[in-house]
């Protein structure tokens, strides 16, 4: 980690992470987002997407990193019928080796509202109020983390976990991409999730495909 402005989302992440975050959060565009913008090109029958068709568990390959938030990062998306998690891990290597730090977010809840007006083919989701996990997964790491007084904890220690409220770490982690928003707009096609971003809608080439 490197200072507090560094740490986006990679999901997550994810971004995001949503949660990095995946966190929930995921890759970069010229504007410092850490999702590259394609959505102009659609992938959606533009059926509104069920909670069969969302529930379960999403991932995606292993991604360069950028923003100062190490060199490759994986994210993941779990959904039941009650909530959903953004888990992203970042690494300090290419191809996702030295992992340095999990960034784990969850909603407390989430409803399908329907079809989303200004993208077609999305649908829109209203999200409940988000709670973020992070895990230091190296020594340096968590020294780095509590020096820079991430999420305000200056305790942090190397495979220890800390939960906050999302937005008491919106200043480290762009969880605005993920979790920490009152909606989302998602398209489901075959077996892969595609979500947007605020200002850049849906984000074709960045899909998390179903496990």
């Amino acid at each position: 980690m490197n200072s507090p402005h560094d740490h986006k989302p990679l999901l997550f992440t994810l971004g995001a992470a949503m949660i990095t975050l995946l966190l929930f959060a995921f890759q970069n565009c010229g504007s410092g987002n850490m999702y590259n913008s394609d959505s102009s090109s659609s992938m959606s029958t533009g059926a509104v997407v069920t909670t069969s068709e969302f529930e379960g568990t999403w991932t995606q390959t292993c991604r360069n990193g950028t923003n100062g938030v190490g060199s490759s990062y994986l994210g993941t998306i779990t959904v039941n019928a009650n909530y959903m998690t953004f888990t992203s891990v970042v690494y300090q290597n290419g191809n996702c080796t030295g992992p340095q730090v999990e960034i784990h977010s969850e909603s407390s809840s989430y409803q399908i509202v329907g079809a989303n007006s200004s993208e077609v083919g999305a649908t829109n989701l209203a999200l409940g109020n988000s709670m973020i996990t992070v895990t230091p997964l190296s020594s340096t790491d968590a020294t780095q983390s509590s020096g820079n007084q991430v999420c305000g904890s200056t305790s942090w220690q190397a495979g220890t976990s800390q939960t906050f409220p999302a937005n008491q770490c919106a200043n480290f982690f762009d969880l605005n991409q993920t979790v920490n928003r009152s909606d989302m707009n998602i398209v489901i096609s075959g077996n892969s999730l595609f979500l947007d971003t605020p200002g850049y809608g849906i984000q074709y080439n960045n899909p998390f495909v179903m496990q």
